[in-house]
């Protein structure tokens, strides 16, 4: 009855988020090797990508949404939010923006 609710909603995502910045934690590789995005506690995480890094930063938000801002390759920062969905050693970010396609990462041991 509780999670009918707005508030048991609320609270739902708030526990689902506190999970999931736990979980989100580490380096993860993209499937094809190109790319590699390792978050932070702090809120802050790393690009590695063929021609260079990346520093940004990242927050979880309600709903498996993520809002990140990276370095650009050559010059200024690229935002972009995704929904996220993180099962067992897999992440899966897919842009709202664009075509939408989802990118799939593994977590790196």
């Amino acid at each position: 009855m509780l999670f009918q609710t707005d508030i048991g909603k609320q609270l739902f995502n708030q526990g689902q988020q506190i999970a999931d910045s736990q979980r989100i934690l580490g380096k993860w590789k993209q499937q094809d090797g190109s790319l590699s995005l390792e978050f932070f506690s702090d809120g802050t995480l790393l690009e590695e990508r063929l021609l260079n890094n990346g520093k940004g930063t990242y927050k979880l938000l309600p709903n498996r949404k993520m809002e990140l801002k990276i370095e650009g390759v050559l010059w200024g920062t690229n935002d972009a939010t995704a929904r996220y969905d993180i099962s067992g050693d897999e992440l899966t970010l897919t842009p709202d923006a664009g075509a939408g396609i989802a990118i799939r990462y593994r977590k790196v041991k």
